[in-house]
């Protein structure tokens, strides 16, 4: 079988060939260029786009500090070259990490020496390059896809729409892998198709290195699994039913061959560490692995084990942890609106109306084109998922496919409109101009919907907005200001900036319902100035402690500890899980309480909130209260170390401290809350 052809999809082995005879023939019902000026015009823009977009995205590498995922990425890649291990029980944050910094650590470790500047800076963005560069094959890759489907019109479209994404900029600068998925997801999609179109060896070859690049990229390109087999059957689809059944076995060689290729690039990319290692090796925590483990314990992994364990701890992450979802001012449980309310708020609004506009042309032309209906088909199945399905909603860089795929479909459709050029000029200029306060700082965007911009951390958070992408020049900027402080564990009389995600702790929910802030710093940060009178009415309101039965309880048992002189505390790491310490106080008059760090980092709670649910303080930090007359019950455990601090307040405060012993559900024995009634 020499392969099949189906009707208006042109014949092209690479995908970026001669779309028809003709470079300015109508394709897939978009109309050819009007003028030989309205093809250089279109492509000017295009172009200019695209330099605007990779000078922004490498003007961000330049400027944002290390975010929270990049130490993390880097390290578990730099761990990989150097030992070959890839084990992720020793430290909790490989619990998702990817062999996929690789190419970031390489280029740290000979790339900066080429740069010009302070080595830290030089690293950092020699750390970053890889992700431009993956951003710029993405940006090829749109227009190559679109030219294949509908011509050089909509091509030069889509690479403008997509050039034009903040959000893709944004996440180009930085060491994490969203936009490497992206577009490995994207080869897989293209390649799959024209497999899937006309089958052999080398599209074959090109799919297996594809998939196999996806799933060393990311554990989701599960989800590229059902879209493969999507693509076959809507080529299947248009074929007779004798030449149908001769081309499903076909293509079933050619696709296990492909999976040969992705198994051997997954394998490869783990360094083949290993394969073959049996599960018993390994502690499972989703039920599907620990049930297979158990059943099977001998079983060998037929993949790198670790890409299972990496599988199986996402999996049930996502399934099974209270994701906090940072939205419209408050904390959340998984909301079906998120990522539409991300996209309506990050997406510029010129770049917005074109989307819209453009796939409304789309939709409404009713294109027969299958790579067109196989696009908008993948995109109506990511779009399902996010919507449904993905409860990790911490950010809309985990939604970047579906935003590659709708700025193509939107090229595609806008290419239909008859006054395609003028469009196009005009989303440029004003696309670009809502952009323009934000190079450097592109993680931070928000639309000019969200206005005044100190009010953005009121619709969202996270690392949508605030990925302590700005964290070292938020730490100067307080610095240059007597009194100033950057991320207090409670507001304090003064100057507070805090990072928007911190903000929506628990023990700023006052600060966000109540007070007004007077500015932003680089968008990321929000600043409040406190008065007297406005911080004692946050202690009476939110930091109050009023004895109760249970501080009796816990405080007065037959083996009462001796008074702590002083206040002075000194709290060695726990002993085991759970293990905290009860910190007594003993009021004889209501008065104001400081917790004040002195050396090391701990968390502290009340005996009735959950373990996840304590604040932190260190050194050089202060906790407020405001205790009524009586006994308090306070617990404290040492973080990354030991702690020590000490408790003031009016001379007759007295303070007791003993070890006690946290449940696995992180409360005290007795503490926990009963379930809602039924």
């Amino acid at each position: 079988m020499a392969g099949h052809h189906l009707e208006g999809v042109i014949d092209d082995p690479l995908l970026v060939g001669p779309m028809v005879p003709g470079k300015d023939a109508a394709v897939a019902g978009v109309p050819a260029f009007r003028s030989y000026s309205e093809s250089r015009w279109l492509a000017a823009l295009a172009l200019l786009a695209t330099v605007l977009s990779l000078g922004a995205a490498f003007l961000s590498a330049q400027r944002q500090d290390w975010t929270y995922d990049e130490g993390d990425h880097l390290a578990y890649s730099r761990r990989l070259l150097g030992t070959g291990e890839t084990e992720r029980r020793s430290y909790l944050q490989f619990n998702s990490k990817t062999p996929a910094a690789v190419p970031n650590v390489l280029a740290l470790n000979h790339a900066s020496r080429y740069l010009e500047g302070p080595e830290p800076q030089r690293r950092k963005l020699a750390a970053r390059l890889p992700t431009i560069l993956w951003f710029a094959l993405l940006l090829a890759t749109v227009w190559a896809v679109a030219r294949r489907i509908a011509g050089l019109p909509a091509a030069h479209l889509a690479l403008l729409l997509t050039a034009l994404e903040p959000n893709l900029v944004a996440n180009a600068s930085i060491v994490t892998v969203d936009v490497a998925f992206t577009l490995t997801a994207a080869l897989s999609l293209v390649a799959a198709f024209a497999l899937a179109e006309r089958p052999g060896l080398a599209r074959s070859l090109i799919l297996g290195l594809a998939l196999g690049a996806a799933f060393v990229t990311k554990f989701s390109a599960f989800l590229l699994l059902p879209l493969v087999l999507l693509a076959t059957l809507l080529v299947l689809r248009g074929l007779p039913p004798p030449e149908r059944r001769r081309a499903a076995g076909m293509l079933a060689l050619w696709f296990g061959v492909a999976a040969v290729v992705a198994g051997i690039v997954l394998c490869a990319g783990y360094g083949w560490a290993g394969v073959g290692a049996p599960l018993s090796s390994r502690t499972w925590r989703g039920e599907p692995m620990q049930t297979l483990a158990g059943l099977a314990p001998w079983l060998r992994s037929p993949a790198p084990i670790d890409f299972l364990t990496g599988v199986d701890i996402t999996t049930a992450q996502e399934r099974s942890k209270e994701w906090p979802v940072l939205v419209l001012g408050e904390i959340h449980h998984p909301v079906w609106y998120y990522f539409p309310l991300q996209w309506a708020l990050k997406t510029p609004i010129a770049l917005a109306l074109a989307q819209l506009a453009g796939l409304w042309a789309l939709l409404r032309d009713r294109p027969r084109s299958v790579p067109g209906l196989f696009a908008g088909l993948s995109l109506l199945a990511f779009a399902a998922y996010f919507l449904v399905a993905f409860r990790a909603q911490i950010g809309y860089r985990f939604a970047l496919i579906p935003v590659f795929l709708a700025c193509l479909l939107a090229g595609i459709g806008l290419a239909r409109l008859r006054h395609r050029a003028a469009v196009a000029t005009a989303l440029l200029v004003l696309a670009a101009a809502e952009q323009v306060p934000y190079l450097g700082n592109h993680l931070a965007f928000t639309n000019l919907v969200v206005w005044p911009k100190r009010h953005a951390y009121r619709l969202l958070g996270d690392s949508s907005i605030d990925y302590r992408q700005n964290e070292d020049q938020a730490q100067a900027w307080v610095d240059s200001q007597r009194g100033a402080r950057l991320d207090p564990v409670h507001i304090l009389p003064g100057r507070n900036v805090f990072g928007i995600t911190r903000l929506y702790s628990p023990e700023h929910d006052w600060v966000r319902r109540h007070l007004e802030p007077r500015a932003h710093f680089r968008y990321s940060h929000v600043v409040f100035d406190v008065d007297a009178e406005t911080f004692h009415a946050f202690l009476q309101a939110e930091r109050r402690l009023a004895s109760g039965a249970d501080d009796e309880r816990l405080c007065h048992p037959p083996d009462a500890s001796p008074v702590l002189p002083g206040g002075e505390l000194s709290v060695a790491p726990p002993a085991g899980p759970g293990r905290v310490v009860l910190v007594c106080i003993e009021a004889p008059q209501a008065t104001a309480l400081v917790l004040r760090g002195q050396e090391g980092f701990a968390g502290f709670g009340m005996p009735e909130e959950r373990r996840k649910r304590w604040s932190s303080t260190g050194p050089g930090q202060v906790a407020w209260f405001w205790a009524e007359p009586g006994t308090h019950a306070i617990l404290l455990v040492a973080l990354k170390g030991s702690f020590r601090g000490r408790i003031e307040g009016d001379p007759g405060v007295s303070v007791r401290a003993r070890p006690v012993q946290l449940e696995k559900s992180g409360y005290l024995p007795g503490m926990e809350p009963s379930p809602p009634q039924p």
